[in-house]
C-alpha cells in the first residue's frame, strides 16, 4: 500500500485490510515522504501483521509499490492505494477462486465510492467477469481490471519483471498487460474492492494531453515484449489513438509543435484517417483563443 499525505484515508484502507476474514498476512505500507503525521499514526498501530516502510519522498508510485512487494514474505501479493478500500471477504474468497480456477493471479469486480464513503451509481459502467487468457481484451483496453483487486502468485510477479519504474503514470495497467500475457486468469465476480473518486486521487492530477501520453507511452513498453502479430496490430492502434487525442489536447492549447508531433507518430503507427480527422477537428474547435504559441 503505497501512501503521500493521505492520512484520514490511509487510516479507512489499512482498517479494511487489517480487519479480513482472511487473517493469515502482512500489510506493508510503503510512505512516500508524507508530513502529514503519517509515520507516526503507522507505528502507533499495535497490530504486528502491519509493517511500515519509509522512503524519501518521489512521487513515483512504481518504486512506491516494488519497495513493499521486495519486502514482503508472503506467496502471493495483493496491492491497495491508500484512498481505497476491501471489503472484509476480499482475501478470503478470492484466495479459493484462485485455487479452484489452479491459475497464478485473478482479479474481482469493484465498484467507485466518493470521498465519504457513498456509492457512486454507475461509474464503473459494466463489468464483465472474463476469465481465461485475456491478454487481447487487456491489451485492446477491454477488460474492467483496476490493480487493487488483484493477487498474484509472487514467483509470476517477479517472473514478468514487477511494476517499471520508468513509467509514473500506467505502470499498474502495463504490468497487467504483462501479467495477461503470462499466465492465464479467473475474474471474482462478486464486488470486493470500492475505489474512492475524490479531488486528492492521483489521476485526477493530470489534465490535458498527461494522461493519453502516460498510456501512450505504456503501450510503447508493451511493443517492446508482445510478440504476437496480432495483438501488435492492437498494441499500435491503441497507442495511435492515444497519441492523436493528445495531440488533439495540445491543439486545444495552441501547442502546435507537440501535437503535430502526436500526429505525425500516430499516423506511422496506425493510420486511421477517421480518427485522425475526428481528432484534428475536435481541436481546433475547442482551442483557446489566443496567439498561437510553439
Amino acid at each position: 500500500m503505497p501512501t503521500f499525505n493521505r492520512l484520514g484515508l490511509l487510516e479507512q484502507a489499512v482498517e479494511s485490510v487489517l480487519n479480513q476474514t482472511f487473517t493469515d498476512l502482512e500489510l506493508l505500507v510503503v510512505d512516500d515522504g508524507s508530513t502529514d503525521g503519517t509515520l507516526a499514526y503507522l507505528e502507533s498501530i499495535e497490530d504486528p501483521r502491519l509493517r511500515a516502510i519509509s522512503l524519501p519522498h518521489s512521487g513515483n508510485i512504481a518504486a512506491a509499490r516494488n519497495g513493499g512487494a521486495t519486502q514482503a514474505r508472503g506467496n502471493y501479493l495483493a496491492f491497495l492505494d491508500s484512498d481505497d478500500l476491501w471489503l472484509p471477504d476480499k482475501l478470503k474468497l478470492q484466495l479459493a477462486c484462485s485455487a479452484r480456477a489452479g491459475v497464478r493471479w485473478s482479479y474481482t469486480r469493484y465498484d467507485y465510492i466518493d470521498e465519504n464513503g457513498r456509492s457512486v451509481p454507475g461509474r464503473a459502467g459494466k463489468w464483465r467477469p472474463l476469465s481465461g487468457n485475456i491478454a487481447n481484451k487487456m491489451v485492446a483496453a477491454e477488460a474492467s481490471v483496476t490493480i487493487c483487486s488483484v493477487l498474484v502468485d509472487r514467483a509470476l510477479f517477479e517472473q514478468v519483471g514487477r511494476f517499471d519504474n520508468d513509467l509514473t503514470r500506467r505502470n499498474d495497467y502495463e504490468l497487467l498487460v504483462r501479467l495477461s500475457l503470462a499466465a492465464e486468469t479467473v475474474a471474482v465476480e462478486e464486488s470486493l474492492v470500492r475505489v474512492r473518486e475524490h479531488s486528492g486521487r492521483v489521476t485526477r492530477g493530470m489534465s490535458g494531453a498527461d494522461p493519453f501520453l502516460a498510456t501512450a507511452r505504456a503501450y510503447e513498453k508493451l511493443l517492446r515484449i508482445i510478440e504476437d502479430p496480432d495483438l501488435r496490430r492492437v498494441a499500435r492502434r491503441r497507442r495511435a489513438h492515444h497519441l492523436a487525442e493528445a495531440g488533439s489536447h495540445y491543439l486545444r492549447a495552441n501547442s502546435i509543435r507537440p501535437a503535430a508531433r502526436c500526429f505525425v507518430q500516430s499516423v506511422l503507427d496506425d493510420p486511421q484517417p477517421r480518427q485522425l480527422a475526428s481528432a484534428l477537428y475536435r481541436g481546433l474547435k475547442n482551442r483557446r483563443r489566443m496567439p498561437w504559441s510553439p
